[in-house]
């Protein structure tokens, strides 16, 4: 199912990455839109790991903002195998397949990061900034940071940067039955912790059998809903980041009952930082200012 602009609203603990998965049947020419997110702000919104079945047939289409580009399905890889790929959009993100005839269980997938853009993201991208955050920028010299190329810090970086973590991969064999059935229920019980879910692996089943993986996340029950395994393996991790303060909740369905089915998961037990509580919003205005402010202008 598609990233929505319903699920981006849900994002609390920024960077998220949310996946995505669908199967596609075609009867005759047409079209499938993978991604339609235009009311995203305050976030920004990065397209990666994007995979599909190799089909001479097909292609993906994008638009990132104002641009587009197009990729022949025929040279886009395999669904094991993201292709070389990353679009970062500020105000409207689109992928949508074409086929030019019938086709049967075309498998594609992608994950979305969502962040909430920095004062140096705001420079490096043109964006106007308010009266507090040119306060910001001037004050430590943000914008000597962004004309030097150091700023703003890349995802990957930060993450290895703040995200102090133990690592914790987990694994079921079970039958799936055809009501919702939870795979585990991994809960927090650490006051200076979080837990993120990074990655996870499913065997794929026949694609009749429609098995979907449902994660909840805290409250948001539904958090990722429909995450279909038939263009999922055991062989690649679909890359996430979805993290929660009490507990995630990993459950499955299938259309008809399968036998045997695999899982894998990796999770992250992260220490709660003052740099993440800043992140997050968990600081109160008063409390530790200047932190707060090289949170805020990306410098941390």
């Amino acid at each position: 199912m598609a990233v929505t602009e319903a699920q981006i609203r849900q994002v609390k603990y920024p960077p998220e990455c949310l996946p995505s998965t669908s199967v596609t049947q075609w009867g005759a020419a047409g079209l499938f839109t993978e991604l339609d997110i235009r009311r995203y702000k305050p976030y920004l919104a990065r397209l990666v790991d994007v995979a599909v079945d190799t089909n001479n047939t097909s292609e993906l289409r994008f638009i990132q903002d104002t641009k587009s580009l197009t990729i022949s399905g025929g040279a886009a890889g395999t669904i094991a195998l993201p292709f070389v790929f990353e679009l970062l959009a500020r105000d409207r993100l689109f992928y949508e397949l074409y086929n030019s005839g019938a086709l049967a269980n075309h498998r594609s997938r992608y994950s979305l990061w969502v962040q909430k853009p920095t004062v140096a993201h705001k420079l490096s991208l043109a964006l106007a900034l308010t009266t507090e955050e040119e306060r910001i920028n001037q004050a430590y010299g943000i914008w000597k940071g962004v004309e030097k190329g150091i700023f703003p810090v890349p995802i990957t970086y930060q993450i290895l940067r703040e995200y102090l973590a133990s690592v914790e991969t987990r694994g079921r064999l079970m039958n799936v039955p055809v009501t919702l059935t939870d795979i585990e229920v991994i809960g927090n019980y650490m006051a200076d912790e979080c837990i993120i879910l990074t990655n996870i692996a499913a065997a794929p089943g026949p694609a009749a059998s429609a098995v979907q993986i449902q994660i909840s996340r805290d409250e948001d029950a539904n958090y990722v809903p429909q995450l279909l395994t038939f263009p999922m393996g055991l062989g690649y991790d679909l890359r996430c980041f979805i993290p929660a303060m009490r507990e995630l909740r990993l459950q499955v369905i299938a259309a008809t009952a399968m036998a045997n089915w695999a899982v894998r998961y990796t999770i992250w037990r992260v220490k709660m930082t003052n740099i993440l509580r800043a992140r997050w919003g968990l600081l109160a205005a008063d409390e530790l200012v200047e932190l707060q402010e090289r949170v805020r202008g990306g410098v941390l």
